[in-house]
């Protein structure tokens, strides 16, 4: 099995951990072992690209209108200014 055809399967975590091992053989392997990270690291960038695609957009946030109109909570009371001395 090749890693074009093994990436797809693997979670975030074996993804992290290869390209830990790619980048540090991209810089001080052989001129073969640099050859082969880089085209790891094109493919981990793929694959990357392929989940963020993939994945659902993130849920909008509740404005803060929304968060007070909570009946269950009371409004704050305005505190009154400093008296001067």
């Amino acid at each position: 099995m090749t890693l074009r055809e093994m990436i797809p399967g693997l979670n975030a975590e074996e993804l992290k951990t290869i390209r830990i091992n790619a980048t540090r053989m991209n810089t001080s392997g052989t001129p073969k072992q640099k050859e082969q990270a880089r085209d790891a690291l094109v493919l981990l960038d793929e694959e990357e690209a392929r989940r963020r695609e993939a994945a659902p957009p993130p849920a909008p946030k509740a404005s803060s209108k929304a968060k007070s109109a909570d009946p269950s909570k009371k409004p704050r009371k305005a505190k009154a200014p400093a008296a001067a001395s």
